[in-house]
């Protein structure tokens, strides 16, 4: 997890990330500097990529916990001003988590539009019609907001399974890496014994050739 916090918050180069982990074992497996790069990059792209995904996630529940509490305040109506309601809201959690002043008044005032004009009893009487084509706005607006809540828990269970599906594939690789660097170490030991056997059969010919024919040895090659 630290060296993908490195990763994506420092934004490092591949000079970078090899200065810091030129040493270890991990990166030495993979023998070719280009192929180490290539998987660096390919890395990288996923990361940035996830990162800014979750950025846009995390904003969006932001704001749709920001509109969850505005909807919580029940004197709110089409003509409200943020500058006369956000008092009633600055102890609450929701509130703080939005780090921009204005963007608390832009997300209040996109809300407010979505709610009838303020009651007033001879307009009720004279446009009933009107009254009901707002209630079905607010209502419109209120599906949309759901609509909105479970499109973004499908996107984050999305996501998850794809940075899931990332660190399998990368297990795999890993697993790839130390079965091939095994099968090198194998063959090395093949080598050797091979090596060291035909050693032990030209010494035991040359004990056996010693004591017969001791002038002429040098002369007869081991078949």
């Amino acid at each position: 997890m630290k060296r993908v916090i490195f990763f994506s918050r420092c934004r490092t180069s591949f000079n970078d990330f090899s200065s810091k982990f030129g040493k270890d074992d991990r990166y030495r497996n993979i023998e070719r500097m280009r192929d180490r790069e290539d998987v660096f990059d390919e890395f990288m792209h996923d990361v940035r990529k996830k990162e800014k995904e979750q950025r846009r996630l995390d904003q969006e529940k932001i704001r749709l916990n920001f509109i969850e509490m505005v909807q919580e305040y029940s004197g709110l109506n089409r003509k409200s001003h943020w500058s006369d309601v956000k008092k009633k809201f600055r102890d609450d959690p929701r509130y703080e988590r939005v780090d921009s002043s204005n963007q608390r008044e832009e997300w209040f005032r996109e809300y407010a539009k979505t709610l009838p004009k303020k009651k007033d009893k001879e307009s009720d009487e004279d446009k009933p019609a009107e009254k009901e084509e707002e209630d079905d706005k607010v209502k419109e607006d209120r599906e949309k907001q759901e609509r909105q809540q479970a499109s973004m828990r499908e996107r984050e269970r999305v996501v998850q399974e794809e940075m899931s599906v990332i660190a399998k594939d990368r297990d795999k690789e890993r697993e790839s890496h130390r079965y091939d660097e095994a099968v090198q170490h194998y063959k090395a030991l093949l080598t050797d014994l091979v090596t060291c056997s035909r050693l032990l059969v030209l010494a035991h010919w040359l004990v056996a050739c010693q004591p017969d024919v001791p002038d002429n040895c040098r002369f007869v090659r081991p078949i």
